[in-house]
């Protein structure tokens, strides 16, 4: 079986206009994103 795996990761901000509370202010966030996908040698060993 093989794997292929990867990760990225981002940061964004943004606040909430009109809104009343800790999200009014501008304030960030770091995102981090991981894929895998994983496959089979089919009968002839190929993927």
């Amino acid at each position: 079986m093989y794997i292929l795996k990867t990760e990225a990761a981002f940061d964004s901000a943004h606040f909430l206009f009109g809104y009343n509370g800790k999200c009014s202010n501008l304030h960030g966030h770091r995102w981090k994103i991981e894929d895998r996908k994983s496959t089979r040698l089919n009968s002839s060993h190929r993927l």
